[in-house]
């Protein structure tokens, strides 16, 4: 969920979720299933704007460690601006991201949902990191694999370094 953006401010949140050009109108893509063990495969490929019916919508937790992002590559201050017990909340075709540490607030965008693919762009000035991931759903733990940008270490592990369990 990390990187900055143009004229962010000293020590506000690096955060970047999922590089996705964004796309005016994003939506929602129907056709999934609400079951727990999910994992995104056969999903319709027709969209419906605004339900979100991917069975992604809820709240999940992770605990996003600064280690294993400075093992990455992410430097100290960075690391530690993106680390902590992070909450990402789904709903419709929105998501929130908070708990960040420092200044800045939530971090709020769009996502889509096909297949396996989840794909989101954020919207707050201080957030940055728009990205494609592949998800799986098993038993309320949403496992995020296959970032891209790869290149985008401190968003791929922020996404992707840990299960985000499923807590509402």
């Amino acid at each position: 969920m990390p990187r900055h953006r143009a004229g962010r401010p000293a020590g506000a949140p690096l955060l970047g979720v999922l590089g996705v050009v964004a796309v005016a109108g994003l939506v929602a893509l129907g056709g999934c299933s609400d079951d727990e063990s999910y994992s995104g495969a056969g999903a319709a490929a027709t969209s419906t704007p605004g339900t979100g019916s991917t069975g992604l919508t809820g709240v999940y937790r992770a605990e996003i460690d600064p280690q294993r992002m400075i093992e990455a590559g992410v430097s100290a201050d960075a690391a530690t601006q993106n680390s902590g017990v992070i909450t990402l909340t789904l709903t419709g075709s929105t998501l929130r991201v908070s708990g960040l540490p420092g200044p800045g607030g939530d971090c709020t965008g769009t996502y889509t949902a096909s297949d396996h693919r989840l794909a989101i762009a954020l919207d707050n000035i201080h957030c940055s990191g728009d990205g494609q991931m592949t998800f799986t759903l098993t038993d309320g733990a949403l496992q995020l694999s296959d970032f891209t940008p790869a290149d985008d270490v401190l968003d791929r592990v922020f996404w992707t370094g840990q299960p985000w369990q499923r807590t509402a």
